[in-house]
């Protein structure tokens, strides 16, 4: 077993933005069964791209886990296989959910406000 990060962006405040993978899939994948852990999917575009770069370099598997899931604004028909919560589309930080890189250290997951 391997553990790999990647770290993407698809956020600058609270405003989607472009995607933009900030490290590069250097390790060895091909003929592997490969699970993806997620702390958070909305629309399903940064998965969805993750999914699409994996697959260039021909795993024999994906599988995707995500703490949180909001059905309500997800644009793809791509599985889930496993997800915790459901939620409302709210943007929510902390337990390492940030905004502009706040709020990351919260114990809980707050919703974040307007105000």
């Amino acid at each position: 077993m391997n553990i790999e990060f990647l770290r993407l962006t698809s956020y600058q405040g609270a405003k989607r933005k472009s995607i933009k993978l900030n490290s590069s899939i250097d390790f060895d994948i091909k003929g592997r069964n490969i699970l993806i852990i997620e702390d958070i999917i909305d629309s399903g575009n940064t998965i969805h791209y993750i999914v699409d770069e994996l697959k260039k370099h021909n795993p024999n598997s994906i599988k995707i886990v995500t703490l949180l899931f909001k059905p309500s604004t997800y644009n793809f028909d791509m599985k889930i296989d496993w997800i915790g919560f459901n939620i409302k589309d709210d943007f929510v930080v902390g337990y390492g959910l940030d905004y502009n890189e706040m709020y990351r250290n919260k114990k809980s997951i707050y919703k974040l406000s307007d105000e």
